[in-house]
Parts: C-alpha cells; structure tokens; sequence
C-alpha cells in the first residue's frame, strides 16, 4: 500500500513541475534544499546497503528533486 502512495505522490509531483511556468509561491531556497537534503539521505541508505524496497523510492525522488530544481533554475532565468 505504501509502494502506492509513493508513486501516486511522484505522478502528482512531476506533473506539478512539468506544468509550471512561474516561481509564484515557490521558495527557490527551499527547493534547493531539498534537493541536496534529498540526495544527502539517498547516498546515506546506498552506504548503509538499504533494503531496495526503501532504495528505490529514495532514487526516484531524488532524481525528481534534482529535475525540480533544474526547472526552477530554468524559470529564474527566464524571467
């Protein structure tokens, strides 16, 4: 149930960022952050050789927080 939630909650959060064409109400600071605090945990389960149950989503949302601040940096500099 829970392998559910996570991927329902990817699809909502690469369609959020796909759409988006404007910063209006995004912190860029916060997005940032997350994607390093993102990749900080996923480097700290691949040490700790994680269960690839926990391994995986921590991958996939990495790679969307990464994608998320690209896009974000994308938008900035548009503007």
């Amino acid at each position: 149930m829970k392998i559910l939630f996570e991927f329902l909650a990817f699809k909502n959060d690469i369609k959020f960022w796909k759409n988006r064409r404007t910063t209006t109400g995004i912190s860029v600071k916060s997005v940032i952050w997350r994607a390093f605090s993102q990749i900080v945990i996923f480097a700290y389960l691949l040490e700790e050789d994680t269960s690839i149950l926990i391994l995986v989503p921590s991958g996939i949302a990495s790679i969307i927080e990464v994608n998320s601040k690209k896009k974000i940096i994308q938008i900035e500099s548009i503007n």
